[in-house]
């Protein structure tokens, strides 16, 4: 069953965060993180905290999009009477993909979404793809080929009834399937850093279409081959390639019972060695894991188990430490690097 983030889980999360809106309280620690830099450390600081990056925040009452850039938060997107989510953002074309759904639903709400372009600074919106143009039944999760030239994505056709993966050009046409086993779910694709090829979440054949089975794949687009790459008893989800493509993160549900929610872990595969390690595990549910640009950190949504706020975070992986990039009343998540 897929739920509003996917896992059942989430589901739970999905209604604390994000439906009833809680009043977030102070915390009495930061559970592993470094102190948290405001926006004027950010902006005396040379650090790699003051780097780019769009995610959605709530501040304004529903969610939209926002842009972190030279130590300043802007909004980009503007209207109270739909909720933007999930941007992401092509450096080569300077483009932000997201989707836009009414406001007052679950932020993921993926029956309604309809796929919109816009320039990095907000201007230029352009609508590409709605649920009832293609005749799906939901749609989301899209991602930019490194280019800019194309869009990989996730939708449910009801001829079907199972998240199958699509490509499109960048304007929203020529919609083709690329995904060819019609009994499990495809879910959150992106592109290798070289755009020829895809890595997503799947079901391995003979294995019940259920969270459990949920292991990273990888897809060659030039003839369909696909190499299941994790080997593991725990859901998978939201691979990202390390910008040198030897490095895979993905959160992994490690335990479906802690705190009524389930933990969610980072984990890194070594695409030379197939070596799984946990990257991040800490007190607090971990999602969403993108490299940074270098490749020096990974930037990631957090969600407090003491406050039930979500926080955009940045692990260091040479240090091994995690910093909240964005810390405040509100709610932040879908973080992406640029």
């Amino acid at each position: 069953m897929i739920c509003s983030w996917k896992h059942m889980s989430k589901k739970i999360i999905a209604g604390a965060l994000l439906g009833t809106m809680l009043v977030l309280l102070g915390c009495s620690k930061n559970n592993g993180f470094e102190a948290p830099l405001s926006l004027e450390d950010l902006e005396d600081q040379n650090t790699p905290m003051n780097r780019g990056f769009v995610y959605t925040c709530n501040k304004t009452g529903n969610f939209e999009v926002w842009k972190h850039e030279g130590g300043t938060n802007t909004q980009i997107t503007d209207n109270s009477a739909n909720d933007a989510w999930w941007p992401r953002y092509c450096s080569s074309t300077n483009k932000i993909l997201y989707y836009r759904s009414r406001s007052g639903r679950d932020i993921n709400d993926f029956a309604n979404a309809e796929l919109w372009t816009m320039d990095a600074d907000g201007s230029n919106q352009e609508l590409l793809l709605t649920v009832e143009g293609q005749g799906w039944d939901k749609q989301g999760l899209a991602d930019w080929s490194p280019d800019g030239s194309s869009i990989i994505l996730s939708a449910v056709d009801p001829s079907i009834g199972t998240w199958q993966l699509y490509q499109c050009d960048a304007d929203g046409k020529n919609v083709q399937r690329i995904s060819n086993r019609d009994d499990v779910h495809f879910l959150d694709p992106v592109f290798s850093p070289d755009g020829t090829s895809i890595y997503y979440i799947s079901c391995p054949e003979g294995k019940e279409n259920i969270d459990q089975n949920f292991e990273v794949f990888h897809l060659k687009l030039e003839d369909g081959e696909e190499e299941r790459l994790t080997f593991n008893d725990h859901a998978d989800h939201h691979p990202h390639p390390s910008p040198d493509g030897t490095t895979i993160a993905y959160e992994s549900l490690i335990d479906p019972n802690y705190l009524a929610i389930g933990k969610w872990v980072i984990h890194t595969l070594d695409l030379e060695s197939y070596t799984e390690t946990v990257l991040l595990d800490d007190d607090n549910i971990n999602l969403f894991p993108r490299y940074s640009v270098e490749g020096d950190r990974i930037y990631y949504s957090t969600l407090s188990v003491e406050t039930f706020g979500m926080k955009v975070a940045s692990y260091d992986l040479e240090s091994g430490e995690s910093t909240l990039v964005i810390d405040d009343y509100y709610n932040a998540l879908n973080v992406d690097p640029f």
